[in-house]
């Protein structure tokens, strides 16, 4: 789960502490982020220990929105995958909304890299594979996740890799009615956006792989601080423009990232999948072309 902190000008909601929302007493706050609060609660029917995300209340007064995050989240909750964080319950209780969702004892990818440093090849290759496996299960279902960086790759403490936070998530069949975002319209997180997704254009999953492989890069080349290698800076500003951020070509690493090496003979690809956009076919970004 994406515990970062919301923006320094929006007053903190009020602690819930102690709370009960439906099945779910709330036993305290782990984090807040931009758009939800987030608990460790106990499902009083199961006696278990679950994740609560409570929508903001500034949001919650917004009935489109309110919406979009039930219907979502419902969508969300039919991807059952052992690299999804599962979401378990949606729902309104007192006035707020929330979603409840499997709690994930662990840290995310980006907390990792800053304590123990970039992972070595053949740690970041199982990483990867398992994100891979999660996004090709959400994209054989129509899912969009939309929101693809380091601080929605959760590490469990047994080794297992799972992807959280498919509140963004989006369904692209037709016909589903469960897309209630407008084109032009954009949501997610500008670092690791596709061109596509800056420019509010319809998504499809290639928009993921984009996010995915921008992640795995930069996941390769960040320092233990957690401070990359590269500039974010003039990449987020570009990509916040709506122009594709440069990009190493496919498969450079910074000369100060030796730990992922040439190992077994093969260096990490990730920059080709942040390459190529999306007209130039499927085939340019999962590299069948």
């Amino acid at each position: 789960m994406d515990e970062s902190p919301a923006p320094m000008h929006e007053p903190l909601e009020p602690d819930l502490t102690g709370r009960q929302l439906g099945d779910f007493r709330l036993l305290r706050r782990l984090g807040h982020g931009a758009m939800a609060e987030v608990y460790l609660a106990e499902q009083c029917s199961l006696k278990r220990q679950v994740a609560v995300k409570v929508l903001k209340s500034r949001l919650a007064q917004d009935a489109t929105y309110v919406k979009r995050f039930e219907r979502e989240a419902q969508a969300a909750a039919a991807l059952v995958h052992a690299n999804i964080v599962q979401i378990y319950d949606v729902g309104q209780a007192d006035g707020f909304y929330y979603i409840a969702q499997e709690y994930v004892q662990g840290v995310n990818l980006r907390q990792w890299i800053a304590r123990n440093g970039p992972p070595e090849f053949r740690l970041a290759l199982l990483i990867m594979r398992q994100v891979a496996a999660a996004l090709a299960k959400a994209g054989e279902q129509g899912i969009v996740h939309r929101d693809i960086k380091p601080e929605n790759i959760m590490l469990t403490r047994t080794g297992e890799v799972k992807v959280a936070d498919f509140g963004l998530a989006r369904m692209i069949r037709p016909g589903e009615g469960t897309d209630l975002t407008q084109v032009g319209v954009t949501l997610g997180t500008p670092l690791y956006m596709s061109p596509e997704q800056v420019e509010g254009k319809p998504l499809d999953p290639r928009s993921d792989i984009y996010s995915f492989s921008d992640a795995g890069w930069r996941a390769a080349v960040f320092r233990r601080d957690g401070v990359e290698h590269c500039a974010p800076a003039s990449a987020e500003a570009a990509r916040a423009a709506g122009v594709a951020s440069a990009r190493p070509a496919a498969g450079a690493l910074p000369h100060r990232a030796p730990h992922v090496g040439q190992g077994a003979g093969a260096p990490l690809q990730f920059g080709a999948g942040v390459a190529a956009g999306p007209a130039q076919g499927a085939g340019s970004r999962t590299g069948a072309g």
